[in-house]
């Protein structure tokens, strides 16, 4: 019985194979390596934006704290040259809470009213009032600018 000669392919071809195949899986790696710090470097300079802007043009100021018949009263001062595009009030009454979103729009250097029916809460004891910026059209929490304040009975 004959054999057939089988043949391979030679050392050179299997070299050159080997370095392409090398060269297209760094082209890949380097590819999503860049696009993932692209990433990261967008998000990272979103986060970084915020903060700056929170911390250097956000100032307020609360003159008065109350509660009637008709609600929470509120009258805060915007103390910097910026607009604060609203606030978070976290109303609090011993272990309970209540959350509400207030999109008050409140202008650079002005004195205004905010008006608030609690949900949960009967009477709140205190409340944390957390405003909001706008950058670069995200609105953004300004956490480290949040100040507490005790509610009075009666306005």
């Amino acid at each position: 019985m004959k054999k057939g000669k089988k043949r391979g392919i030679s050392p050179l071809i299997a070299t050159v194979l080997l370095i392409g195949f090398t060269i297209a899986l760094a082209a890949i790696i380097f590819s999503w390596i860049s696009s993932f710090t692209e990433e990261r470097a967008g998000k990272t300079a979103e986060i970084v934006k915020s903060e700056v802007g929170c911390a250097t043009s956000i100032e307020i100021g609360v003159e008065k704290a109350c509660v009637d018949g008709t609600g929470i009263h509120f009258i805060l001062e915007n103390r910097e040259n910026n607009d604060i595009d609203g606030f978070v009030v976290r109303l609090e009454q011993g272990d309970n809470a209540d959350v509400i979103e207030v999109d008050q729009r409140l202008g650079a250097l002005e004195v205004t009213n905010i008006d608030i029916l609690p949900q949960n809460i009967n009477i709140p004891e205190s409340a944390v009032i957390v405003p909001k910026l706008k950058v670069d059209g995200k609105v953004a929490l300004c956490q480290e600018k949040a100040i507490e304040v005790f509610i009075t009975q009666g306005c």
